[in-house]
C-alpha cells in the first residue's frame, strides 16, 4: 500500500508541468518615441499629436497629445502606453506619425493648427500567447486489488 501511495505522489509531482500548475509568465513592453524639433518654433507650439495606423501611409487615428513643457532643446522623448491586439502568437504592424500643434491664441486666426506629418515609423508587435489557466479540483482515486 505504501509503495502505491508513494508512486502516486511521485507521479503527481512529475505531472505538475503537464497539468499547467506552473507560475504564469508576464511580459511588459515600453514604446518610446524620439524626435527632433526646430528650436526656433518652440515659442509658438503647445506640443505634439501622435497618430497610429494599421496601413502604411494612410488611415491615421489620433493616439495622444504630448504637451510641450520645455526646455528648449532639439531632441525630445516620450513614453506612450498603447494597446495593440491581435491573434495570439501573431505579429501585428502599426505605423506612427507625429504632428506639431501650435498654441491656441484666443481670437487669432490659425491658432491650434497642426503641422504636416513627420516621417512614418513602423513598429512590429508580437502578440503574446497567454498562459493557460491551471486545472482545478484534481482528485486521486486509488483502488487496491487483492490477489
Amino acid at each position: 500500500m505504501k509503495k502505491i501511495l508513494m508512486g502516486l505522489v511521485g507521479l503527481l509531482f512529475l505531472m505538475i508541468p503537464v497539468l499547467g500548475l506552473s507560475a504564469p509568465v508576464s511580459s511588459t513592453s515600453v514604446l518610446t518615441f524620439e524626435w527632433e524639433q526646430d528650436v526656433a518654433s518652440l515659442e509658438q507650439i503647445s506640443g505634439w499629436v501622435l497618430y497610429e495606423s494599421t496601413t502604411p501611409g494612410t488611415g491615421y487615428v489620433k493616439v495622444t497629445d504630448i504637451t510641450y513643457t520645455g526646455p528648449a532643446t532639439t531632441t525630445y522623448t516620450s513614453d506612450v502606453t498603447i494597446t495593440v491586439s491581435g491573434t495570439a502568437g501573431s505579429t501585428v504592424n502599426r505605423y506612427y506619425i507625429l504632428k506639431t500643434k501650435n498654441k491656441i491664441v484666443e481670437g487669432a486666426e490659425g491658432s491650434g493648427l497642426e503641422s504636416d506629418p513627420s516621417n512614418e515609423v513602423a513598429q512590429a508587435f508580437i502578440i503574446p500567447i497567454p498562459t493557460p489557466n491551471a486545472p482545478f479540483n484534481l482528485k486521486i482515486k486509488v483502488v487496491v486489488i487483492s490477489k
